[in-house]
């Protein structure tokens, strides 16, 4: 339960806006990025993206412009301006208001296809997928464990398109169960439980295979599927519909809340790119892949350098 002298520090600060220090947390995640910003003059170098007029495209590029704005002070803001520019562009493939198939189609066709067709990009995938936080691992596995709102997180990764069974859904099903039986979610048992059961799911995203009472072979759908559904949409909708507390407010807050924010911003950054230069091959050179591989390299670089240990924690 939070302190009364957090809840009177968030009363006084709103009282007194604009005349206000920022929380420690927010200090300490500045002092962060300055201290890299000093080192290396940016914390993120954007991917040279083409001018092109199509109108879809320059909505997002705009969305993507609000993101970057944001990420010195505010990567959960970061996020949800990528997820606004990777929900108008998205439309440039699937024209459908149900975004839990757009999602699920976009993990099996579009971007499951460019990576594992570039030997380049797949390596740079592969790291990125292999930074995630594991604190984001955390939330995963909660969110995926708590069976409420009508299942909806597990439902979003355990089947395939419009609630329908494949044998790729039918196994992640019986991953993601095989881990729940086994470790469970007791809070007063922390480590023994969410905890081991997060760094599972980190194995599996790091590897292309795991043993849980029998071996399964992970694919970059399987990845994508558990990243998309089950992080980064659930994580979109938890923050819109208002179901936590603003991050930068809170007493539970510490830099590896922040580094869910960022990684969240980050990867789907790179997954949009991927959808931008698909959709637009003309107007790209024929390395691109392998440009914007080096790219993905370069800010994971950044990344594990702004949030060092706190991406283990």
């Amino acid at each position: 339960m939070e302190s009364e002298d957090f809840k009177a520090k968030r009363i006084n600060y709103l009282n007194n806006w604009p005349n206000v220090e920022p929380f420690e947390i927010e200090k300490k995640y500045y002092f962060l990025i300055e201290k890299i910003k000093k080192e290396e003059s940016a914390i993120f170098l954007p991917f040279h993206v083409a001018y092109n007029q199509n109108v879809t495209y320059n909505k997002t590029i705009s969305f993507i412009i609000e993101a970057l704005d944001q990420l010195e002070k505010y990567p959960k803001f970061s996020y949800e301006f990528i997820f606004k520019a990777y929900d108008c562009f998205s439309n440039e493939y699937y024209n459908s208001s149900n975004i839990t198939d757009k999602n699920k189609k976009l993990c099996d066709n579009e971007w499951k296809n460019a990576i594992d067709s570039n030997c380049a990009l797949k390596e740079a995938m592969d790291e990125l997928f292999c930074v995630i936080p594991v604190k984001a691992c955390q939330y995963l596995y909660i969110r995926l464990s708590d069976h409420i709102e009508d299942d909806k997180p597990y439902k979003r990764v355990t089947t395939d398109i419009s609630g329908s069974e494949t044998d790729l859904s039918r196994k992640r099903k019986e991953i993601i169960d095989a881990i729940e039986v086994k470790y469970g979610a007791d809070y007063n048992n922390y480590a023994e439980t969410i905890r081991k059961a997060s760094l599972l799911y980190r194995y599996i995203l790091k590897n292309d295979s795991v043993h849980i009472d029998k071996n399964y072979t992970i694919t970059t759908e399987d990845k994508l599927n558990i990243l998309v559904s089950g992080l980064l949409y659930t994580l979109r909708n938890d923050t819109m519909h208002g179901s936590s507390i603003a991050i930068t407010k809170s007493s539970k807050t510490t830099i590896g809340t922040y580094a869910i924010d960022y990684y969240s911003f980050l990867l789907l950054y790179y997954l949009l790119i991927i959808l931008i230069i698909k959709r637009f091959p003309q107007d790209y050179s024929i390395n691109v892949y392998e440009q914007l591989a080096a790219n993905i390299l370069y800010n994971i670089e950044l990344f594990t350098k702004i949030f060092g240990k706190h991406i283990e924690r």
